[in-house]
């Protein structure tokens, strides 16, 4: 499968033509954007919007800006070939998305387009008109510079199939720590999620001290099933001068088990 990166979004808006002001896809969101600068390889995206039936004049129009951080989220919401709802994925919060969207929708690789909208209410199910969404097509280009609608026949739930969740609590050296909390719980994300694959792939994992206090379902890592108590007592380890150096605390490794298990 197909993917695609912060770094082929920003590129594909850097080539976007400078000499021309770009409408938002939906005719109901007055105003002009204009890009001001594309930071490669990953961005931010500068620009500036203004409406002009309100008097606004894009001299006077402030500079924004779209973060990279905001691409890769963006970036990592698109499937080749299927309608992604932007709205959805920033849970209707940056004021940037709907820039971000119509920028990219002047890209050649993306359409705009309207899916059906599956209802079901006691039971009945209607198929509905859709609310707006955009589709990465590669295979399929268009002019540069253009917004182009795609056709489709499809109709898409609004109730998702299947919802992963994790039971996550910070561990107090992240709480206190001064950081912003997104960033604190994607790193718990991460490790938590490196558990899971070494587990799985019947491996046994050492988690940096620092998080070995992270709670997964209701106990912190170091008590769960597969964790490496200590390196200092680890058969795979201890023989080797320096490989149980304090500085090597904050990694995360995989060991390979005695028998592999069957992986579930």
């Amino acid at each position: 499968m197909r993917k695609i990166t912060a770094a082929n979004i920003v590129s594909a808006i850097r080539q976007l033509p400078r000499n021309q002001d770009y409408n938002y896809i939906s005719p109901k969101t007055k105003g002009l954007i204009r890009i001001v600068d594309v930071i490669m390889p990953e961005g931010g995206i500068k620009f500036k919007r203004w409406n002009p039936a309100n008097g606004e004049k894009p001299e006077t129009a402030k500079v924004e800006n779209i973060s990279s951080h905001a691409i890769w989220r963006y970036a990592n919401a698109f499937v080749e070939n299927q309608p992604v709802n932007i709205d959805r994925v920033f849970g209707g919060s940056l004021n940037i998305r709907s820039v971000l969207e119509s920028l990219t929708a002047h890209t050649p690789q993306f359409y705009y387009c309207y899916p059906g909208r599956i209802e079901e209410i006691a039971g009945q199910v209607e198929i509905k008109s859709g609310h707006k969404h955009l589709m990465w097509i590669p295979s399929d280009p268009h002019r540069n510079g253009i917004i182009v609608e795609k056709k489709v026949n499809v109709a898409i739930s609004e109730i998702p199939m299947q919802a992963v969740t994790y039971d996550l609590v910070l561990p107090p050296a992240l709480e206190n720590a001064g950081i912003d909390v997104n960033m604190a719980r994607r790193h718990t994300q991460i490790q938590i999620a490196l558990y899971l694959i070494g587990l799985n792939l019947g491996f046994r994992t050492w988690i940096a001290q620092n998080d070995k206090g992270i709670i997964y379902n209701d106990k912190p890592l170091i008590e769960q099933s597969g964790i490496v108590k200590t390196l200092q007592d680890e058969p795979m380890v201890y023989p080797h001068d320096g490989a149980v150096s304090p500085r090597r605390k904050h990694q995360t490794k995989w060991f390979y088990p005695k028998a592999s298990p069957a992986i579930p």
